[in-house]
């Protein structure tokens, strides 16, 4: 668990996938992550880069659905990197 201003990415009860060649293998969050925040130059709060996410992860046929715990006051603010 990530905890950054009382926030906190929550695992849920799902299987990572990896993507990535044999060579270099990451997480399937991870890369839908790095990847969002490239588009956006990290300007995008907690809630936006959370469901970025997930539709990106649907959209690549991963059936992970990644969570975020916060306080609904920080929801809105803008992602810390």
């Amino acid at each position: 668990m990530v905890k950054s201003q009382n926030l906190q990415w929550v695992p849920t009860n799902q299987v990572s996938a990896d993507v990535g060649s044999k060579d270099k293998a990451y997480g399937a969050l991870t890369n839908s992550l790095q990847i969002i925040l490239a588009e956006t130059k990290g300007k995008i709060s907690y809630k936006e880069l959370l469901l970025k996410s997930r539709k990106y992860l649907e959209k690549q046929g991963y059936p992970q659905r990644p969570g975020l715990y916060c306080s609904d006051s920080y929801v809105n603010d803008q992602f810390i990197c």
